[in-house]
């Protein structure tokens, strides 16, 4: 295959849409969008602007949803795959993390919605949850005041988890969820939430 770049900043989300006519004119029409932007600040919420909330919600929710919405009308036409890369933080949050989660939640529930609307249509909504991945994204991302990081001890390698998606996008899977401390933590919270706290 042939790989290209097409550069933009994703907490400009109707700017990155735009693009998609100069990637369709390079490549062909758009069959698969996987949505795999993670970006925050970390901290405590008291710490945290506004503005912290509303960046993440730029760079992890809407621009998915512009990029959505300008691939809408083809794929309905002539069927393709939404995937949206998740976080455990969606459904149980963790403490220095609430604008990440915040952000990753309102992405599971667009999915979902999605999911539905589009059912009987030929574009399918896959959602993953990959846990936590070895990709340094702890070590670059800002920090506001001294938040407690809760740091996990193993993290998936970033090519195994991208496997399991490519596996995943090539079968009729609606949900993708790669196991590991963050699912186990899932689990456990959905039958004794006292305990995980």
């Amino acid at each position: 295959g042939e790989a290209r770049a097409f550069p933009c900043d994703l907490r400009e989300g109707e700017a990155c849409a735009a693009q998609l006519a100069l990637v369709e004119a390079s490549l062909g029409p758009v069959d698969v969008l996987v949505a795999n932007a993670g970006m925050t600040t970390a901290g405590e919420v008291a710490d945290l602007a506004v503005a912290t909330f509303e960046a993440d919600l730029r760079g992890n929710f809407l621009a998915h949803a512009a990029l959505t919405r300008a691939l809408l009308p083809g794929l309905r036409q002539r069927g393709g795959t939404l995937c949206y890369v998740l976080s455990g933080l969606a459904l149980r949050p963790i403490p220095a993390f609430a604008s990440y989660a915040v952000s990753k939640a309102a992405l599971r529930a667009y999915a979902e919605s999605l999911r539905f609307e589009l059912a009987g249509l030929p574009v399918r909504v896959l959602t993953v949850q990959p846990g936590t991945m070895d990709t340094g994204f702890l070590e670059r991302m800002e920090r506001v005041g001294e938040p407690h990081l809760l740091v996990p001890q193993r993290a998936a390698p970033a090519a195994r988890v991208a496997e399991r998606m490519v596996r995943a996008l090539g079968r009729d899977e609606a949900r993708l969820v790669v196991r590991g401390g963050g699912w186990l933590v899932g689990q456990l919270d959905h039958f004794a939430p006292r305990l995980v706290d």
